[in-house]
Protein backbone atom coordinates (compact mmCIF):
# COMPACT_ATOMS: atom_id res chain seq x y z
CA UNK A 1 0.00 0.00 0.00
CA UNK A 2 1.41 3.39 -0.94
CA UNK A 3 1.71 6.24 1.53
CA UNK A 4 -1.27 8.11 0.06
CA UNK A 5 -3.38 4.94 0.24
CA UNK A 6 -2.40 4.50 3.87
CA UNK A 7 -3.43 8.09 4.62
CA UNK A 8 -6.76 7.56 2.86
CA UNK A 9 -7.39 4.25 4.64
CA UNK A 10 -6.50 5.78 8.02
CA UNK A 11 -8.78 8.74 7.37
CA UNK A 12 -11.69 6.43 6.62
CA UNK A 13 -10.98 3.83 9.30
CA UNK A 14 -10.51 6.42 12.05
CA UNK A 15 -13.59 8.42 11.09
CA UNK A 16 -16.83 8.34 13.04
CA UNK A 17 -18.55 7.97 9.65
CA UNK A 18 -18.85 4.65 7.84
CA UNK A 19 -18.69 6.25 4.41
CA UNK A 20 -16.58 9.23 3.31
CA UNK A 21 -16.55 11.54 0.30
CA UNK A 22 -13.40 12.33 -1.64
CA UNK A 23 -13.88 15.95 -0.56
CA UNK A 24 -14.02 14.96 3.12
CA UNK A 25 -10.94 12.77 2.86
CA UNK A 26 -9.12 15.57 1.03
CA UNK A 27 -9.91 18.04 3.80
CA UNK A 28 -8.81 15.51 6.42
CA UNK A 29 -5.43 14.54 4.95
CA UNK A 30 -4.56 17.65 2.95
CA UNK A 31 -4.17 15.99 -0.45
CA UNK A 32 -5.85 17.13 -3.69
CA UNK A 33 -9.23 15.56 -4.46
CA UNK A 34 -8.12 14.31 -7.89
CA UNK A 35 -5.21 12.41 -6.34
CA UNK A 36 -7.46 10.81 -3.73
CA UNK A 37 -10.06 9.86 -6.34
CA UNK A 38 -7.39 8.25 -8.52
CA UNK A 39 -6.00 6.22 -5.62
CA UNK A 40 -9.44 5.07 -4.51
CA UNK A 41 -10.67 3.91 -7.91
CA UNK A 42 -7.41 2.17 -8.84
CA UNK A 43 -7.11 0.24 -5.58
CA UNK A 44 -8.99 -2.84 -4.43
CA UNK A 45 -8.57 -1.59 -0.83
CA UNK A 46 -11.65 0.64 -1.13
CA UNK A 47 -15.31 0.17 -2.06
CA UNK A 48 -17.87 2.64 -3.35
CA UNK A 49 -21.39 2.82 -1.98
CA UNK A 50 -24.33 2.29 -4.29
CA UNK A 51 -25.79 5.49 -2.78
CA UNK A 52 -24.74 9.13 -2.95
CA UNK A 53 -24.75 11.65 -0.12
CA UNK A 54 -27.29 14.49 0.03
CA UNK A 55 -25.02 16.64 -2.18
CA UNK A 56 -24.80 13.95 -4.86
CA UNK A 57 -21.23 12.97 -4.01
CA UNK A 58 -19.95 9.40 -4.21
CA UNK A 59 -19.23 7.67 -0.90
CA UNK A 60 -16.30 5.36 -0.18
CA UNK A 61 -15.03 3.16 2.62
CA UNK A 62 -12.28 0.62 3.12
CA UNK A 63 -13.00 -3.07 2.64
CA UNK A 64 -12.18 -3.68 6.31
CA UNK A 65 -14.58 -1.01 7.56
CA UNK A 66 -17.24 -2.21 5.12
CA UNK A 67 -17.06 -5.68 6.67
CA UNK A 68 -17.40 -4.16 10.16
CA UNK A 69 -20.31 -1.80 9.47
CA UNK A 70 -22.37 -3.82 7.00
CA UNK A 71 -24.51 -6.74 8.15
CA UNK A 72 -23.71 -10.07 6.49
CA UNK A 73 -27.08 -10.22 4.73
CA UNK A 74 -26.47 -6.87 3.05
CA UNK A 75 -23.01 -8.01 1.90
CA UNK A 76 -24.51 -11.19 0.41
CA UNK A 77 -27.26 -9.23 -1.33
CA UNK A 78 -24.72 -6.74 -2.65
CA UNK A 79 -22.53 -9.56 -3.98
CA UNK A 80 -25.54 -11.17 -5.63
CA UNK A 81 -26.43 -7.87 -7.29
CA UNK A 82 -22.75 -7.27 -8.13
CA UNK A 83 -22.77 -3.94 -6.33
CA UNK A 84 -21.95 -2.53 -2.93
CA UNK A 85 -24.98 -1.92 -0.74
CA UNK A 86 -24.58 0.86 1.75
Amino acid sequence: MSSIREKIANSIDNSEYGWRTVRGISMDIGEPENRIATEIVTSSDFVQSGSLNSKGEALFTTRNKYKKITPMLMRVLGAAANSIVG
